[in-house]
């Protein structure tokens, strides 16, 4: 695997972005705790019982593709408790090929937001600190969201961190997502 310098811990002002290695998936797709706190010392307090899917998804894409690894999902927790309290991570490394003629060089970002710990601005915290560390650590200044026109929240989020919409797409899980662009300087 490349190695790109210390990128296991994106910290802001509230909360810390953890990597999650395929161990810590397996873990958590399983949610076992002895194995939880063998490779975390955060506090994963629930099953992520709705996160499954996703969670194999992107464990048997860090397997395909070790190099992924900095970009793939990260633990949202709180600094002053290490609570995770969600997800984010990008779908792919910078520059896919669904995104060359959209956006090219670009990055699709997504999270989640645990619904015990929404509204208090960590969704928007968590994005602004991914995107920052993107654009330090290669380079990365386009950015990509879909999000679900019945997604009131993300869709301010979206607004808040000045992206604006280039399309729609129909994705096989989630249904009618709008898509959403914009640059960081």
């Amino acid at each position: 695997m490349e190695k790109h310098g210390d990128w296991q811990t994106i910290s802001s002002r509230r909360l810390k972005l953890t990597a999650l290695s395929p161990a810590l998936l397996a873990a958590l797709i399983d949610f076992d705790r002895a194995e939880i706190s063998r490779h975390s010392s955060l506090d994963f307090r629930a099953p992520w019982t709705d996160e499954i899917d996703f969670l194999k998804l992107r464990k048997g894409n860090l397997l395909d593709d070790p190099d992924y690894t900095p970009w793939s999902v990260r633990a949202i927790s709180r600094i002053e408790d290490d609570v995770v309290i969600g997800h984010i991570g990008f779908h792919t490394r910078p520059d896919p090929t669904y995104l060359k003629d959209t956006v090219p060089g670009g990055i699709e970002l997504g999270y989640t937001i645990f619904a015990p710990y929404r509204g208090n601005g960590y969704a928007e915290e968590a994005c602004r600190s991914m995107m920052r560390w993107a654009r330090g650590f290669s380079g990365a200044k386009q950015f990509v969201l879909s999000i679900s026109p019945e997604n009131a929240p993300s869709l301010a989020i979206a607004h808040k961190l000045g992206f604006r919409q280039i399309g729609e797409q129909m994705d096989e899980v989630d249904g009618l997502e709008f898509v959403f662009a914009t640059t960081v300087d």
